[in-house]
């Protein structure tokens, strides 16, 4: 995969690392940017193929349709593939996911078969097993994240491939704003959203809740209350709180009046997991939705750890701020620094052609060095460890003073005392105090 974002110097650079033959775009747009590497007598490549719109295309003999790709093809194809899939190995790699390459080069993450076949077997699994729902054929997925990242390749369409469900893919402006149409269209069973996704939500029904008059303000926020300590008790006793009559009686009244209203307005009336991921959500945002009767639960992942490590399942096993217990047993520990590492079947097989950096990523027993701090604690049932994520080993701010300051518990502070701060970095390296950059949750004129 290969962000459309990327300048053309990264897309040679992807081109040459993967030693790839054929590069698949969607326009000439795109495609452009690889016709150095198509060129250059030291290259691999020998094909770079326009899927979608050919408008453009430029007349090149190695620059072809993806119809004219397809015609291309042996007459003893099917054959020639039916080998290839009796020979697959499980260990042998079959993806590649490029690293963003914001300190250096994008590294190449091998996942081999067994990563990722096992990964989201056990994803499923353990929703199964530890929230007593079973993903099944009828799950409907949407995909509107870049399919170059591990998230949209597992949580859309390998799950639909697990479960045997149906994926719907977005429209191109789903991230600018088109995502609630199609929402309302699709009806998901299982959401997951990056945690901008779900403020961008939270942000449209506040406005929407602004014009409301006044005693249905207050009804509203009646049923937040009621919706939120209900379901904070019930995570905090592991699902295990029994309510009084009159508290489950006005949840029920408040279900037919706002809860499942706003789940049909958001198109998440039939939806039975929502989760958040790739970054931490702050903590406003997940007792917004709390409040709603919509819990949102966050997971933890990398590129190198096929995208699922940990997960939390509700009302069972998670607790606000928490990421999760980790997918399969003595998957995590926590070094003597304080960093996360990781192992289990999940864990890549390394970086493509970089040993180096392969060698670096490990420590002596095997276990995948995560680069964030964290800790751990029990899950409110006790069954499990919940992981808590303290900030980034690389993130560390030493002050004048000598002192060590992880900057993200700091700022994760202030973003929940001030729901109108969107982001905040905590500077003060070699300074005689800290200080902060913000940015406030407005829409840009």
């Amino acid at each position: 995969g290969c962000y459309s974002t990327n300048e053309e110097e990264t897309c040679l650079y992807l081109a040459e690392n993967s030693n790839a033959k054929f590069v698949v775009v969607e326009n000439w747009k795109y495609g452009q940017k690889f016709l150095k590497a198509l060129d250059d007598s030291n290259s691999n490549l020998s094909k770079i193929i326009v899927w979608s719109d050919t408008s453009n295309m430029i007349e090149h003999e190695n620059v072809i349709s993806f119809s004219d790709f397809i015609n291309s093809a042996p007459k003893n194809s099917k054959e020639i593939v039916s080998n290839v899939e009796q020979e697959l190995n499980p260990s042998e790699c079959c993806n590649l996911i490029y690293t963003s390459g914001t300190t250096g080069s994008p590294k190449g993450v091998m996942l081999s078969h067994d990563n990722m076949t096992w990964d989201v077997r056990t994803f499923l699994k353990n929703v199964e097993e530890k929230n007593n729902y079973v993903m099944g054929n009828e799950q409907v997925l949407i995909s509107y994240l870049p399919l170059s990242h591990i998230a949209a390749q597992m949580l859309d369409f390998m799950v639909a491939c697990a479960t045997g469900g149906s994926i719907y893919f977005a429209t191109p402006d789903a991230l600018k704003g088109g995502l609630l149409p199609l929402l309302q269209q699709i009806r998901p069973t299982f959401l997951f959203g990056v945690p901008r996704v779900w403020e961008k939500i939270m942000d449209g029904m506040k406005a929407k809740g602004a014009n409301n008059s006044f005693v249905k303000r207050k009804i509203v926020d009646m049923a937040k209350w009621v919706a939120l300590n209900r379901n904070r008790a019930l995570a905090n006793s592991g699902g295990e709180y029994e309510w009084p009559a009159t508290t489950f009686g006005l949840h029920g009244f408040f279900n037919k009046l706002v809860y499942s209203k706003v789940k049909t307005v958001l198109g998440l009336d039939r939806c039975q997991l929502f989760g958040s991921g790739a970054a931490p959500i702050s903590e406003n945002v997940l007792s917004y939705f709390w409040s709603l009767d919509i819990p949102v639960v966050e997971g933890f992942g990398m590129s190198e750890t096929t995208g699922i490590s940990t997960m939390c399942v509700f009302p069972q096993k998670v607790r606000l701020g928490t990421v999760g217990f980790g997918i399969c047993d003595n998957m995590i520990k926590i070094s003597e620094e304080q960093e996360i590492l990781l192992r289990g079947r999940h864990i890549m097989m390394g970086y493509l052609n970089n040993e180096e950096k392969t060698r670096e990523a490990f420590d002596d027993q095997g276990y995948l060095k995560t680069g964030d701090m964290g800790s751990l604690r029990p899950s409110p049932d006790g069954k499990v460890d919940l992981l808590t994520i303290t900030g980034r080993i690389k993130e560390l701010v030493i002050t004048a003073g000598g002192e060590n300051v992880a900057p993200v518990p700091i700022e994760d502070k202030i973003k929940f005392a001030c729901p109108l701060i969107s982001n905040v970095m905590l500077i003060g390296d070699n300074k005689k105090f800290l200080s902060v950059l913000v940015t406030l949750r407005v829409v840009i004129n």
